[in-house]
């Protein structure tokens, strides 16, 4: 990424000294062309506006590292892998890259400091307990995110959610739910859900 930054830097660093030299009458038309056109493709070339199948974070990757406080995960990263960053107890902040896809099983499982209230509109799929026992996690939104037919709320396993925004699209919603006044083993303590109007199916208890 920083490599890709000052690349884009350099070329539109060259752009404006093009046209500097151009008005000056330092050089011809056909190389302020040429400096332009080159400019424009450096810019190009370091725009981007989905996830590289090819770059993930890996399954077990920073697993249990107590002293982890805070991760800036790479802009093009298509996933999380299972049990990626379970254990990490102190994490309190992670930069989700903007085109994420899926988060695997227990990704951040037991990140008890965690903290993330909205999340990318790219998500497709979280799998099991992703988030378990992340009981900082209060209010959350993935009202915007691309997940279709079944939410499981086993996902937020154990939290203790205040408020959560089902993604618009799903059609279905299964798995245990109470509220902070009854708290049974294997279950979530979420007190407000707001359930989107395409929902047709509930499975819960």
């Amino acid at each position: 990424q920083k490599q890709w930054e000052e690349f884009s830097a350099y070329t539109q660093l060259m752009g404006v000294a093009a046209e500097m030299a151009y008005k000056d009458r330092k050089i011809s038309t056909a190389e302020f062309l040429v400096s332009k056109g080159l400019a424009e493709l450096g810019k190009t070339a370091t725009e981007f506006n989905k996830a590289d199948d090819n770059c993930f974070i890996p399954s077990n990757t920073f697993i249990e590292l107590k002293q982890l406080k805070t991760a800036k995960l790479p802009l093009r990263a298509v996933s999380i892998g299972h049990r990626a960053f379970s254990g990490c107890i102190n994490l309190e902040n992670v930069e989700l890259p903007p085109y994420i896809e899926i988060f695997g099983e227990e990704a951040f499982a037991d990140c008890r400091k965690l903290k993330i209230s909205k999340f990318p509109a790219s998500i497709t799929e979280f799998y099991s307990k992703a988030f378990a026992r992340c009981t900082s996690l209060k209010k959350v939104d993935l009202s915007n995110c691309t997940i279709k037919g079944t939410f499981d709320f086993s996902i937020f396993d154990k939290c203790q959610l205040e408020e959560l925004r089902l993604p618009n699209g799903i059609e279905t919603v299964k798995g245990r739910v109470i509220n902070g006044y009854l708290k049974y083993e294997n279950s979530n303590v979420i007190n407000t859900v707001y359930f989107p109007a395409t929902l047709k199916n509930m499975e819960v208890t």
